[in-house]
């Protein structure tokens, strides 16, 4: 264990008295004093000799500095680079993203921001499951399901709105129900949460009251993008996000639209508030409020 004296040991040996360090260091001569005499009782050992007009390292002085002062610089200038890194826009920054949401959404503002700063590394990993960020060691995440963790901060990102779409050569085909309950003779295409392994149930509100169906399907998948493939091939009727929509990528017809099921968060979040690298913090501000915060 490194006493926390010994700085100012080896800030007293160059300078050559007490005085003159704790000018250095910004505290009283009693101060150094102090520290000094704790260090020589925790060495047990006397570091200096001390006259009203002089002072001298012993034997025992001379050696611990000589041992230590190399060693405790070089610290330092670890620490100080440690610090300096921190406040730099330079480094990795690790994001764990949704699928489809993040590739159609995300992506193209994180290379944005990716091109804004040269010296900034990306390492993203787009993935449906809920994760630990911490244990996994993210330093950002987005997305509609969160680990429940004490330690996540969370800011809202997006709304995310589900809508239930088919084919038109389906809806010509097989029609298209009129109420939730009217599913039950169609063919539906349902999602399996990566997470849970349950299949989601379809949400909806009747009348000013929520209504949850999980509908018979024989086509499962675990994947927004696959369900959204199949209900354009014509295999049935899917939930998908309204950002499908948003993305011109839509060749589907919308229905139950009376019965839309209200909104949902989708959430950005990161490990805490306290010490966050710049980087990570710039990152932040840029997805939650575009260009002009950078």
């Amino acid at each position: 264990m490194i006493p926390s004296q010994l700085p100012i040991f080896i800030d007293v040996v160059k300078r050559g008295s007490f005085s003159a360090a704790s000018r250095n260091l910004g505290v009283s001569p009693a101060a150094v004093s102090k520290s000094i005499s704790q260090l020589e009782k925790h060495l047990k050992q006397r570091l200096f000799h001390r006259s009203t007009h002089s002072l001298t390292l012993t034997e025992e002085g001379r050696l611990l500095f000589e041992r230590t002062v190399d060693l405790v610089e070089a610290l330092d200038e670890n620490v100080s680079l440690s610090i300096d890194a921190s406040s730099e826009m330079k480094g990795k920054i690790k994001v764990n993203l949704p699928i489809h949401f993040g590739q159609t959404l995300v992506y193209p503002k994180l290379l944005e921001f990716l091109d804004l700063y040269p010296d900034i590394e990306l390492d993203l990993h787009f993935d449906d499951r809920a994760i630990d960020l911490v244990e996994n060691g993210f330093d950002l995440g987005i997305g509609n399901r969160i680990n429940e963790d004490s330690r996540l901060i969370a800011r809202q990102y997006y709304e995310l709105q589900l809508t239930y779409v088919c084919s038109r050569s389906y809806a010509d085909e097989h029609g298209i129900p009129e109420t939730p309950q009217q599913l039950i003779d169609h063919e539906c295409i349902t999602y399996r949460s990566p997470t849970t392994g349950r299949i989601n149930p379809w949400n909806f509100v009747d009348q000013g009251k929520p209504l949850q169906i999980t509908p018979e399907a024989r086509l499962v998948v675990n994947n927004p993008n696959s369900a959204y493939l199949a209900a354009k091939a014509g295999f049935g009727i899917t939930a998908i996000s309204q950002s499908y929509f948003e993305k011109g990528e839509i060749d589907l017809v919308s229905i139950l639209n009376e019965f839309q099921p209200n909104s949902s968060p989708v959430w950005l979040y990161y490990p805490s508030r306290t010490y966050l690298p710049i980087r990570v913090r710039k990152l932040i501000d840029y997805l939650m409020k575009g260009e002009e915060s950078v």
